[in-house]
C-alpha cells in the first residue's frame, strides 16, 4: 500500500550510468535478445521469467533478473527519443511484476533490481521527450519496489558486500520514493547500517577486509554513491564515515 500518491521518483545520482550507455545493447533488447556471459537468448520483451529455457549456469538468469540492461534502454531513449526503448523497459518490468513471486530471488539480486529500476526510471524522466507512465503502471511499479525493498530489509545478508549492496538499494529507494510506507524509517536505518558496514568492511588502513581489488571497488562504489546522494538532499552520515571513506579511496 502506498502512503501518499507519487508519480515519479526524486532524482538520484546513478553511480553506474556511464557503464550502461550502449546503443547496440538497447537495440538488441528492444528486439527481445539478451546476452549474458557470452550467451544470447531470444526471449522477447515479455519473457517467461520462471520457466524459459535458460542456460544451465544459473548466473545467466540471475544477471538477467538484475535489470542492468534497463539503463541502456533509458540512455538510448534519452539520446534518440524513440519510444520503443521505453516501451520495451515497461513491458519487461510489467512482465516481471506479473509473473515473479516477491521472494523468488536472493536479497542481493532483488536489491540490484529495484536500484536499477529507479536508476532507469530517473533517466527516462530526464529525457525532454519522456512519455509519462500510465498511472496504473506507476502505482504497480512503486508498490513492487516498496514490497521488494521490505523483502530485502527483512532478509538482509548478515555481512560483507551483499549487505552493503542491499543497504545501498534501501537507501536509494527511500531517498527516491519518500512517499512509500515507512520511507523515513528505512532511510534512517540504511544510513546507520551503511556506516556500520563501512567501518566493519573497510579496515582502518583503508583496505577492504576481503583484500580483493574487485570487491573493494564494488563496495566503495556504493559507499561513495550513498555519500553523494546524501549531499544532494542535505543528509549526513555519522561521524567517522567520511574519514574511513577517504582512506578507502
Amino acid at each position: 500500500m502506498i502512503a501518499t500518491v507519487q508519480t515519479k521518483p526524486r532524482p538520484v545520482f546513478c553511480v553506474i550510468e556511464n557503464e550502461h550507455r550502449n546503443g547496440a545493447v538497447a537495440d538488441a533488447i528492444t528486439a527481445g535478445r539478451f546476452t549474458q556471459a557470452g550467451v544470447t537468448l531470444e526471449l522477447g520483451t515479455r519473457p517467461d521469467w520462471l520457466t524459459a529455457n535458460f542456460p544451465p549456469d544459473e548466473e545467466w538468469r540471475i544477471e538477467f533478473s538484475k535489470f542492468y540492461y534497463g539503463l541502456n534502454l533509458a540512455s538510448a531513449f534519452r539520446e534518440t527519443g524513440d519510444v520503443a526503448f521505453f516501451r520495451s523497459w515497461q513491458e519487461l518490468v510489467e512482465s516481471w511484476i506479473e509473473q515473479v513471486p516477491m521472494d523468488f530471488d536472493s536479497t542481493d539480486v532483488a536489491a540490484r533490481r529495484i536500484q536499477n529500476w529507479i536508476y532507469a526510471w530517473n533517466i527516462f524522466e530526464s529525457a525532454g521527450s519522456f512519455v509519462e507512465l500510465h498511472q496504473e503502471f506507476t502505482e504497480r511499479l512503486i508498490a513492487s519496489i516498496q514490497n521488494q525493498a521490505w523483502y530485502v530489509r527483512e532478509n538482509l545478508s548478515a555481512e560483507r558486500n551483499h549487505r552493503t549492496l542491499e543497504l545501498y538499494a534501501l537507501f536509494i529507494v527511500a531517498l527516491a520514493l519518500p512517499a512509500i510506507e515507512d520511507a523515513e524509517e528505512m532511510l534512517t536505518f540504511a544510513i546507520a547500517e551503511l556506516h556500520r558496514n563501512l567501518l566493519t568492511d573497510i579496515r582502518a588502513d583503508g583496505v577492504h577486509r576481503e583484500q580483493s581489488t574487485h570487491y573493494h571497488m564494488i563496495a566503495l562504489r556504493s559507499f561513495v554513491a550513498a555519500r553523494m546522494n546524501a549531499d544532494r538532499y542535505g543528509l549526513t552520515f555519522p561521524k567517522g564515515y567520511d574519514e574511513r571513506l577517504e582512506r578507502a579511496r
